[in-house]
């Protein structure tokens, strides 16, 4: 089922990143994992003194840790990978190496906190993150094992050893480098400017435009706690009002506030400041959609119109994982999705969007699938098949050429052609299909398979696509045929076989004899047969099926997601004769 992250935007989540709190903190441990990917600096032999640091270095150690705590405390592995192959692999098995426990975010190493507070799933893993340790270049990988409320920090003797602590192990800057530091200076200035008037001292040539330690930003802990005259003072001093922070970017933040028209307001009233309703930030998960894409999600009509109108996009934006679409149908609001088809949004799958894990589509059908709702997962269905036979992008001609003569492959065209060589010719227009699905036999019997929609045929597997041998190899000449499922086959196997999957884009694969540019016309030419479903490794020539027919199924393929998600576009059921 599919996860949807919750919105931000409660009382204690804001009360607890913004600041105005004391808070204690236990001493974190982050002893090193196995394999550790950055040693933290070993215990002297002996000690030494504890550094003396006047109040004013003291007041810099207390905002920086204060606006670095955050609101979690941590159960985390991690691991470092020279070899990328293992990092991938470690990405999909999971981290072996110790538990590490960080009791705020200020006890997780530097080089992996922005990973972890995007992680929000217990067994969820990073990206890979590239690091040299020790002069070796390599990939760190980090995988959640548990969040908790974080102790809050309070002044006194345990934070000061805490304090000494962090900055010997590099987790918190030195005193003196908080004190000269411009960028660090800034952070600590606005974490303190609790008021419009308090922003307005600030010297001019203070940026507001710095990033707390937990990642949020001055503007953004501003509209979290709701304070608009706060945050027009931020504005008026130079803040950015796209500058985006851990929680989302201005837009999310207002659709995450608990009132709906309240967040209607806040939304209506940024854009009218200036915020650009599609701004998206990649390293943050809340800021990863597009803001329509959360106000779909929790239905808020007011606010989606208000984006809508100011140019948000119904179909997200190219690289976000979740399009508007499957926002709102993940969360079960038809209505919503109705709504963002009646804007002109697309339920077809994007290749720039919408695949927030490789391999797993995320798109309208998909999104229904989460909500178990037999009546919705059927309508998301043919809504996308009904969609994809009308776009342009599924449509494709196809012609069989032997010698001189050049045969149209319509739907139901019974063709006789000599047992030799012929050619597949594929036009595919700019705009149209950029591949098409191809399956074959030489039993009736696997073609009315097809037909019916038995989805144990191999036809319908999106993993199921045969490897093609490339031109100009003698193999890529081979016709790859199949047979029916066998008599012995139960309601829910999948029969062998594959479907070979013939694309344009020759920078992943060539899959073409012949390209004839001024016609678009793509040729693929055959001379021997090798079927797929008897174990022999031979194929054998044309000239040896003389007196069969043939059984041809093209179509553009919609791939659903899933074991048999793919469905026939535009299909082509051909039957060609062999003769002397």
């Amino acid at each position: 089922m599919t996860f949807v992250r919750p919105l931000v935007g409660t009382l204690a989540l804001v009360s607890a990143l913004c600041g105005g709190l004391n808070a204690g903190l236990a001493h974190a441990q982050t002893g090193p994992a196995a394999n550790p990917p950055a040693t933290l600096p070993p215990a002297p032999a002996t000690a030494l003194p504890a550094p003396v640091w006047n109040e004013t270095q003291w007041q810099a150690l207390w905002d920086t840790a204060q606006h670095t705590a955050g609101l979690n405390a941590y159960e985390f592995k991690w691991v470092f990978y020279t070899d990328i192959t293992r990092a991938r692999m470690a990405r999909v098995s999971g981290v072996r190496s110790p538990t590490v426990t960080a009791n705020n975010l200020i006890a997780v190493p530097k080089v992996i906190r922005l990973a972890l507070v995007n992680l929000y799933v217990p067994g969820e893993k990073s990206q890979l993150i590239p690091f040299t340790n020790r002069g070796t270049p390599g990939w760190l990988v980090v995988e959640l094992v548990r969040v908790s409320r974080a102790a809050p920090l309070r002044t006194g003797a345990d934070f000061e050893k805490d304090a000494r602590d962090w900055v010997a192990k590099g987790l918190l800057p030195a005193p003196d480098v908080l004190l000269s530091d411009p960028a660090e200076r800034a952070r600590a200035a606005y974490w303190r400017a609790l008021t419009p008037q308090a922003v307005a001292a600030i010297a001019p040539d203070v940026s507001p435009n710095v990033e707390y330690g937990n990642f949020l930003t001055p503007l953004a802990r501003a509209i979290l706690t709701e304070r608009r005259e706060l945050v027009a003072a931020l504005l008026d001093h130079g803040a950015d009002i796209n500058q985006c922070s851990l929680l989302g970017c201005a837009l999310h933040l207002a659709q995450g506030m608990p009132d709906e028209k309240k967040a209607q307001d806040w939304t209506q009233w940024l854009l009218d400041r200036g915020a650009k309703p599609d701004t998206v930030d990649s390293r943050h998960m809340a800021a990863n959609d597009t803001p329509l894409a959360t106000a779909v999600g929790q239905g808020r009509l007011g606010s989606a119109e208000a984006l809508v109108k100011a140019g948000a996009s119904p179909d997200g934006v190219p690289q976000v994982p979740h399009t508007p679409i499957y926002q709102a149908a993940v969360n079960h609001r038809k209505d919503m999705v109705n709504w963002l088809i009646m804007r002109g949004a697309s339920v077809l799958p994007f290749a720039d969007r919408g695949n927030a894990t490789p391999g797993v589509p995320t798109h309208l059908y998909t999104a229904a699938l989460a909500t178990e709702d037999k009546d919705f997962i059927a309508w998301a269905e043919q809504t996308m098949v009904s969609a994809a036979q009308s776009s342009p992008e599924y449509r494709y001609n196809a012609f069989l050429e032997q010698g001189k003569q050049r045969f149209p492959l319509k739907d139901g065209a019974a063709l006789t052609i000599k047992a030799t060589p012929f050619k597949l010719v594929l036009e595919l227009k700019p705009g149209e299909s950029t591949a098409v699905n191809v399956g074959a036999s030489f039993e009736k019997a696997w073609s009315d398979e097809v037909r019916r929609g038995d989805k144990r045929n191999p036809l319908f597997h999106p993993f199921s696509s045969g490897a093609l041998a490339e031109p100009p190899s003698e193999d890529s000449y081979d016709l790859l045929v199949g047979q029916p499922c066998p008599a012995t086959a139960k309601a829910d196997d999948l029969c062998p076989g594959v479907l070979f999957t013939l694309q344009t884009d020759s920078a992943s694969r060539k899959d073409f004899h012949e390209l004839r540019a001024g016609s678009n016309e793509y040729v693929r030419e055959s001379r021997r047969v090798f079927d797929v479903s008897v174990d022999k490794g031979t194929a054998l020539p044309l000239e040896q099926f003389q007196g069969k027919t043939l059984y041809l199924v093209l179509s553009a393929g919609l791939n659903l997601g899933g074991i048999d998600g793919l469905r026939l576009i535009g299909p082509r059921f051909v039957s060609v004769k062999l003769q002397k």
